[in-house]
């Protein structure tokens, strides 16, 4: 068996530049931070939980497309039916051997990940190597224990074998208090079902379940109110397919509970339901049913964790992803930097309010910079799926209701009674330590990276380096070289700015003597382009019409620190003696003012700047000869 790390892909289904088409896909749970590229995937299979396959086949979402030269908003269904032939179902807890090439086969075990429905991690083994795919998990202590007395796993838990990486989980993994423990879901579960317990018989309850993994706790306030669970047809569409499939397929045994199964003649209905006249509701929010437009209902909404000491509560919705999973949101895509422009200009000529224009082009902004690229309709009254004119779009997008940040539940909603319990579906920092140390990997490998904010604290070595067999991290790495390029990046721009400002006051003092068009000075260090993005500029000499680029003008940076010789990366040019550098250089570029328009200014600039970058280039001659000192002028 072979495993060649470019040969699968796991949870991301889009084309990488310069890297092969993997051979064989895999899909965790149906979340849909995990399920990019997945539109227009049409091979290779994909290999996933039963669950998942028939959730993902099913699930609907409403991306709406900007047609500029139409002057229209296009709404289209979108959906995952054209996958049902590639994705392999595997059972959970089976050793899968599964065919990548004719000469080349890895074994794959699907395991619980204690997240959502159908949501399972990946033990890879081939070759000698082996390693654990997390997806998204809740690595509480039973579930670590459970872990470690699986078949499949006891080799590597009890040290025979040992995993050369587990790619984890780290959605929560830093080392800050609030971030360290969670309560336990039992906990939560105990904690909501006390605060429930203290209201009245007839109290109607409505708990937020806005994604996939909150499957449990209806089933604990379906057996602890004895009543069954409303939610809209499109949320009981996904289930009640579970259902139909369940009798006798392996991989459907933890779904009979929320979707019932067949008794002999007689079919046991589960806890969810259509009917409206009951007491648990998970229907979608604004387009309540009935009962919750009626009756005043106490509403029940899942935090992370909350500190006991201040009070702070950690919300929960959107994190780790999934977010609005179980309805049929509407979204308007912003695939590119165009695009954004293109709205950017139509929202101008329509909005003439400048404050709402700008909240407006800053809430586009945030949606463009966000994972998905897209920015929720519903929040702006959105609800069919009908074309629209963008003139209405911009209408639409300019309203108070959208311009702001969207407003939480209890801002929209201030008489309601909100009830909150922990109930987090990803792990803690300890819980994560915990999992490591049970298996003490080679390696391990974060599936979820913040690069902008990266730093040695939640570096792989500082967060587990002490859990793991081995003290050499690739992640680590990587992103200190990352780092330290962004970092040497920076200084460059900083000393190019030191540079080109005495540049700029040497030029102004000499009044009338200069040559050329001062520009405006860059207000910062961050705002200096570098060299290969610089524009070129015309002189204003009467004499020349040459087109002089910046980097000619000015002494580069990187011809002064010379950032690819390793004997002076550590020593790197301070402030003052960049200006110092700066100072002399512009001295020497200048010369005599007098003399500024002759040739053999100009040949002393060239040489001189040649000499500076540490390379010549060979002069081109129009004769075939090199017997003549210039260039021949043509008749």
């Amino acid at each position: 068996m072979s495993l060649n790390p470019h040969s699968q892909a796991v949870d991301y289904f889009r084309k990488v530049p310069d890297k092969p088409a993997p051979l064989v896909c895999f899909l965790s749970h149906v979340h849909s931070d995990h399920l990019q590229g997945l539109e227009s995937l049409r091979s290779p299979f994909i290999y996933c939980s039963a669950v998942s396959r028939e959730l993902l086949l099913r699930l609907e979402k409403y991306p709406h497309r900007m047609n500029f030269s139409k002057g229209i908003l296009e709404a289209r269904k979108q959906h995952y039916g054209h996958l049902a032939k590639i994705l392999r179902p595997i059972p959970l807890n089976t050793p899968t051997e599964i065919e990548l090439t004719p000469l080349q086969r890895i074994r794959v075990t699907l395991l619980d990940a204690n997240h959502c429905a159908g949501a399972v991690m990946f033990l890879i083994e081939g070759q000698g190597k082996a390693i654990l795919y997390t997806g998204d998990i809740r690595a509480e202590s039973w579930w670590v224990n459970s872990l470690t007395r699986h078949p499949a796993l006891v080799p590597y838990a009890c040290g025979l074998k040992t995993l050369d990486n587990i790619y984890l989980d780290t959605t929560f993994a830093v080392k800050s208090n609030i971030y360290r423990y969670f309560p336990s879901k039992a906990e939560g579960v105990k904690e909501l079902l006390e605060q429930v317990q203290r209201y009245p018989k007839d109290t109607i309850f409505y708990l937020r379940a806005w994604t996939f993994g909150y499957e449990e706790v209806w089933q604990a306030l379906s057996a602890f109110l004895d009543s069954k669970v409303h939610v809209d047809r499109y949320q009981y569409s996904l289930y009640k397919s579970l259902a139909s499939r369940g009798n006798g397929t392996p991989g459907f045994d933890t779904t009979t509970f929320l979707c019932g199964f067949q008794l002999g003649n007689e079919f046991v209905p589960g806890c969810l339901t259509s009917d409206d006249s009951v007491r648990i509701h998970s229907c979608e929010p604004g387009v309540f049913c009935k009962t919750m437009k009626s009756k005043k209902s106490v509403y029940i909404t899942p935090i992370v964790t909350r500190d006991n000491r201040t009070g702070i509560e950690v919300p929960e919705i959107g994190a780790g992803g999934g977010k609005r999973d179980l309805y049929q949101i509407h979204e308007l895509e912003l695939p590119d930097e165009l695009t954004l422009r293109k709205l950017e200009s139509l929202l101008s000529e329509h909005i003439k309010d400048e404050s709402a224009l700008s909240q407006t082009k800053e809430l586009l902004r945030l949606a463009f910079m966000s994972k998905h690229r897209a920015l929720s309709l519903d929040e702006f009254g959105l609800a069919d799926d009908a074309d629209i004119s963008l003139k209405d779009l911009a209408s639409m997008l300019s309203t108070t209701r959208g311009t702001g940040k969207s407003r939480s539940f209890e801002e929209k909603y201030p008489d309601i009674t909100t009830i909150t319990f922990p109930y987090s579906r990803h792990s803690s920092y300890a819980e994560l330590c915990e999992l490591v140390q049970a298996f003490k990997p080679k390696d391990v490998f974060p599936c979820t990276v913040d690069g902008k904010n990266w730093n040695e604290s939640v570096s792989i070595e500082g967060l587990f380096g002490h859990l793991c067999s081995r003290k050499k991290f690739v992640h680590d790495r990587h992103m200190r070289g990352a780092r330290g390029e962004d970092i040497l990046a920076h200084e460059s721009k900083r000393a190019r700015y030191t540079i080109m400002r005495e540049a700029r006051l040497q030029l102004q003092a000499m009044g009338d003597k200069v040559q050329f068009d001062i520009g405006p000075m860059p207000r910062d260090a961050n705002e200096v382009l570098g060299e290969e993005s610089q524009s070129s500029y015309q002189t204003t000499t009467h004499s020349s019409s040459e087109k002089f680029t910046r980097e000619d003008d000015e002494v580069t940076v990187g011809s002064i620190i010379h950032t690819n010789d390793e004997s002076q990366t550590d020593s790197e040019l301070t402030t003052t003696e960049a200006k110092r550098e700066s100072q002399q250089t512009i001295s020497d570029l200048l010369g005599d003012s007098q003399e500024a328009g002759s040739e053999a200014y100009q040949n002393r600039v060239r040489a001189y700047r040649a000499a500076l970058k540490g390379t010549w280039n060979e002069l081109s001659l129009v004769s075939a000869g090199e017997n003549h000192a210039e260039e021949e002028v043509e008749l």
